[in-house]
């Protein structure tokens, strides 16, 4: 969290910089658990079990304890992150070899979709919302054993397909509103009087006199 002045004349030294950065925080991580329970005041809200704001606060945790949480949820959600390329590395690889195996094992030269673009489709706007579950059909008929590669593919895919198709766009558009979302609320204009504009939570190690 980046040096602000102390608006206090005259004060703010020795051991009163230390309340009163105290208070800046309180302030802060107030107004930070009001935008996350959507703007609804304390005293309308459901009771919700005590979190480590709620004992901060209460003056049973310090802010060491705040940044400690803060950087455990960082290393969890970079963790997140990288499981889900590699899956999403995983599923691509196996989607191609699936595409592979049906023209060059099994014979099915006239097939729509050739391996790249069963992959490729997936990275295309728009398109990216039907064309993959479109090739993933194709796939799924012709990898039935009763499918011959020299006979049109009539058969219909089964409803397990359509959903999951469904449940990735639901999946992926609630993902999308979640986001806006979460952007809209850290970003909501405050009326705190409160000179600390930085980051949620508050990184303070050495308050100094003119520092929070």
């Amino acid at each position: 969290m980046g040096r602000c002045r102390v608006a206090r004349a005259g004060a703010g030294r020795g051991a009163d910089a230390v309340p009163l950065a105290r208070r800046h925080v309180d302030a802060d991580l107030r107004r930070a658990r009001l935008l996350g329970r959507g703007g609804v005041p304390e005293d309308r809200q459901r009771p919700a079990p005590p979190g480590l704001v709620d004992d901060y606060l209460a003056g049973t945790a310090s802010v060491g304890d705040l940044t400690a949480a803060d950087d455990t949820a960082s290393t969890l959600a970079t963790l997140g992150l990288v499981a889900l390329l590699l899956t999403a590395l995983a599923f691509l690889v196996w989607r191609y070899r699936v595409q592979a195996n049906l023209e060059q094992t099994f014979g099915f030269r006239r097939l729509e979709f050739t391996p790249g673009w069963a992959v490729g489709w997936w990275f295309v706007p728009i398109a990216n919302l039907w064309k993959p579950k479109q090739a993933m059909n194709e796939a799924w008929v012709a990898s039935d054993p009763s499918a011959r590669p020299s006979a049109p593919l009539t058969a219909r895919p089964s409803p397990l397909l359509s959903a999951w198709w469904a449940a990735w766009l639901i999946a992926a558009g609630v993902g999308r509103v979640a986001s806006r979302l979460g952007r809209v609320t850290t970003s909501r204009p405050t009326t705190s009087s409160s000179p600390c504009r930085g980051r949620w939570p508050p990184r303070r190690r050495s308050p100094s006199p003119r520092s929070c």
